[in-house]
């Protein structure tokens, strides 16, 4: 049975932007992520992060677009349209760009879920995957859902510079859903989408929420 977790107090920046007559016009959570703890792995009594050492030589662990800095998720309540931005510890690659041996796709993922995930002690239902993904050729942006694994929405607005980036998409793709949580994590894929080829190189710290033994973060945040 899963065990309900209750969210406390975010280790995160809320901004609030206030526009006449006391409307919020935009809400944003941004949050700092420990650099160097490249390939993500857990202890698997506790769920609690480790690194995992043996593969930290591999290519996929030593290229830094894979390294999250800091990443935000920002709502227009006049739009209903969310914005995810991510900043990394190196470059993104350049459309041609080779990946690293053995990676078929690079992604680059925000999770929309129903509570906050520990793979050990908490499996949460996951309901959307927003995703930005390079397969050495070229960028891709998509909702998915997640239950069914099928694309909601590919999205067009993809703005990549430097190591940082940032996708939009509707309220609305996710269901108008007024609550939830989310994690960020980047991932190598060695097939394809629709495979379990893949891990995780980078999620949400630990710590994010004091006293939440898991990796999301609650939206709406707490001004």
């Amino acid at each position: 049975m899963r065990r309900n977790v209750v969210a406390s107090m975010c280790a995160v920046v809320v901004a609030l932007r206030m526009i006449p007559g006391g409307v919020s016009a935009d809400i944003s959570t941004v949050v700092s992520d420990v650099e160097g703890d490249v390939p993500v792995g857990w202890d698997m009594t506790t769920g609690e992060p480790t690194v995992e050492q043996l593969n930290g030589n591999t290519p996929a662990s030593r290229i830094g677009y894979f390294d999250m800095v800091s990443y935000s998720l920002s709502l227009n309540t006049e739009t209903s349209i969310y914005t995810y931005w991510m900043e990394l510890s190196a470059d993104l690659p350049l459309e041609g760009d080779a990946l690293p041996s053995g990676v078929k796709i690079a992604e680059w993922a925000l999770w929309v879920e129903d509570g906050v995930w520990n793979p050990v002690l908490n499996p949460v239902t996951t309901w959307f995957v927003i995703a930005l993904t390079y397969d050495g050729a070229s960028y891709d942006a998509y909702v998915l859902e997640y239950q069914t694994k099928e694309v909601v929405t590919s999205l067009e607005d993809i703005q990549c510079a430097g190591a940082e980036f940032q996708i939009s998409f509707s309220a609305d793709s996710i269901g108008n859903r007024e609550s939830f949580y989310w994690m960020a994590s980047t991932r190598v894929w060695w097939g394809q989408p629709d495979t379990w080829g893949f891990r995780f190189q980078d999620i949400t710290d630990w710590d994010a929420c004091a006293g939440d033994l898991g990796y999301d973060i609650p939206w709406l945040p707490e001004p």
